[in-house]
């Protein structure tokens, strides 16, 4: 998953809380209440199925960008077009997502195509290109 910034974080915290409220908040409605807010606005989505699916993917999104759950400090080493090195250093959750963060920055650093990824290595993994 992309990162988020600690705004993103907390904001995904925020739509997890008004999700689980509202969650709790519907079943609170009757079976009948249930069947008219569904039967009301249903133009691909009612309301009882953007509860149900918004909650299970606020949940979903909120463990996967905890701090710590999934990421470790990773070590990217590149060669440029121009045969000059490019290093990064980073969070990332995989050898993955290293590399596609790694690729990113030093295109956008250096306005060149990355030739070839020399080296991955994280404090318990190490990957050298082939």
């Amino acid at each position: 998953m992309e990162k988020f910034t600690p705004q993103g974080k907390a904001a995904i915290e925020t739509i997890l809380r008004c999700m689980q409220e509202a969650h709790a908040a519907f079943n609170n409605l009757s079976a009948v209440e249930n069947k008219a807010c569904y039967d009301f606005h249903n133009e691909g989505a009612s309301l009882n199925h953007c509860i149900r699916w918004g909650l299970s993917a606020a949940e979903e999104i909120h463990a996967a960008i905890q701090p710590g759950v999934n990421t470790k400090t990773w070590s990217v080493k590149l060669l440029m077009e121009d045969q000059t090195e490019y290093q990064w250093s980073g969070e990332a959750d995989d050898t993955d997502h290293a590399e596609g963060l790694a690729i990113a920055e030093a295109n956008a650093k250096t306005r060149q195509q990355v030739y070839e990824i020399v080296s991955v290595t994280s404090p318990d993994t190490e990957r050298a290109s082939v």
